[in-house]
Order: C-alpha cells, then sequence, then structure tokens
C-alpha cells in the first residue's frame, strides 16, 4: 500500500472510454500493473487498484465485455451504478462507496460531483472516432450504435 497505508483506486468507464481506446487503456493498465510489481518488488508496497465502473447492465454483460476485449480485471473489480436510483449522480456515489480516488469518464454528467471521487478525468469525445474502436467485440445488442464516425467534411 502506499505510504500512510491507503492505495490509490483508480475507476475506468467502459463505453466510450475502454471501449475506444482499448490499445491505449491496456498498455496504461499494463504500465500501472507493472509499476505495482516493480513496487512490491523493492517496498512490499502497492501503488494502484483498476476498478471498472459502468451504467451496462446486467453486472454479467459488462464483465464479458472487460474479460471478451482483453482485460484481465478481476469480476470483483467490475462495478454496475445504479442509474434508476441516482441518475447522473450514480458514479459519485459508487465511487464514494468503493473510495474511488480518480474516475475516468466520457460523460461529464457522471463527473459532476464535487470530490465524489476528488480527481474526474473527462474523455473528450472525438466525433471522427467511433464509441467502439474497430476491434471492440459485443454482443451485438447494441446494433449501429457505437460503430459510425462523423465525415470530416463539415
Amino acid at each position: 500500500m502506499r505510504k500512510g497505508g491507503k492505495m490509490l483506486k483508480l475507476g475506468i468507464d467502459i463505453g466510450g472510454v475502454l471501449s475506444k481506446y482499448p490499445n491505449q487503456f491496456k498498455q496504461l493498465i499494463r504500465c500501472l500493473k507493472m509499476g505495482n510489481l516493480e513496487n512490491l518488488r523493492f517496498s512490499k508496497d502497492a501503488l494502484v487498484q483498476i476498478h471498472i465502473i459502468s451504467d451496462i447492465k446486467p453486472h454479467s454483460k459488462a464483465v464479458k465485455f472487460v474479460h471478451d476485449n482483453g482485460f484481465n480485471i478481476p469480476y470483483s473489480r467490475i462495478h454496475i451504478t445504479d442509474y434508476e436510483q441516482y441518475g447522473e449522480n450514480c458514479k459519485a456515489v459508487l465511487c464514494k462507496e468503493l473510495g474511488i480516488d480518480i474516475l475516468i469518464d466520457d460523460h461529464m454528467g457522471y463527473l459532476s460531483e464535487p470530490n465524489c471521487p476528488p480527481i474526474r478525468l473527462l474523455m473528450m469525445p472525438d466525433q471522427y472516432k467511433p464509441y467502439y474502436s474497430d476491434g471492440w467485440k459485443t454482443d451485438g445488442s447494441e446494433g449501429n450504435f457505437g460503430r459510425h464516425k462523423c465525415s470530416e467534411d463539415i
């Protein structure tokens, strides 16, 4: 654990974040895990714990998306929010419950509650890239959603 006994917890959204930039996030997660391993070798401290925080239901579908697309995140660290109860505050509520320190999301509403979590990073939409990268595996229930790219001829 970090000095002071608290592990840094990073939350990452699926749709529009992992699904849009899977290769970059795989590399980031791999680097964070390697940092943990290096740190463990020298000081027996872990630096960061990765959590997936999504509004995709059911939980089994979110887990399947994460695992089928090559992210080795434990089932217990893939979490589903309660949008029906909390609306756009759902991810803030879950982050507070889990002790998440940093959340990366592409929806500003999910990041709008001050200090929940303390660091909220907005993945800016890019209209020229699809919501799902070309290689992103889904169950097909989204239909054509997320596969369309805007034309650069505006």
